[in-house]
């Protein structure tokens, strides 16, 4: 979950646009029991997420294996009769609308050079290129998840957390 699934997390919270309010999951060490130190360290977990707006996400996070084709990065998004699916590790996107229309783009962002943002933003005051919160709320949703793994129960995401 520290490793990539923090950043998928980050990634849903940004597709949402609303607050995550609540998660319930389930996962463990299934990858890796032998390998791994603990059992505080998890390679799968299948979580739901609950946001402000009522729109949900599920969230699979496995260190399985590799997929060629999708990587390990999927995001399948619907909504409004549109969809989005994210894949081959968000280089490329396949939008469908109602009626069948269907466009592929192969996504090619420009990097970007972030750490004069952050010296900035530490110099200056304000924002850095990706504000603290959107990191802040991602940490307690991930952390959120682990308590929901280890527990069983559904926990509550405090997105001023």
């Amino acid at each position: 979950m520290w490793d990539v699934g923090i950043h998928a997390v980050d990634l849903l919270c940004l597709f949402h646009g609303a607050p995550p309010v609540e998660v319930t999951a389930t996962g463990g060490q299934a990858s890796h029991p032998d390998e791994l130190a603990g059992t505080d360290v998890l390679d799968t977990i299948a979580a739901t997420l609950r946001f402000g707006d009522g729109s949900v996400a599920t969230l699979l996070i496995s260190d399985a294996d590799f997929n060629a084709f999708v990587s390990k990065w999927l995001f399948e998004i619907y909504g409004r009769g549109e969809s989005a699916v994210i894949y081959d590790h968000a280089r490329a996107v396949a939008f469908s609308k109602p009626g069948g229309g269907k466009t592929v783009e192969t996504l090619s962002p420009p990097p970007a050079d972030r750490f004069p943002f952050l010296l900035d933003a530490i110099r200056n005051g304000g924002e850095s290129y990706v504000p603290a919160a959107t990191g802040i709320v991602a940490t307690s949703v991930v952390e959120s998840i682990i308590a929901s793994v280890h527990t069983g129960r559904t926990q509550t995401v405090d997105p001023r957390a």
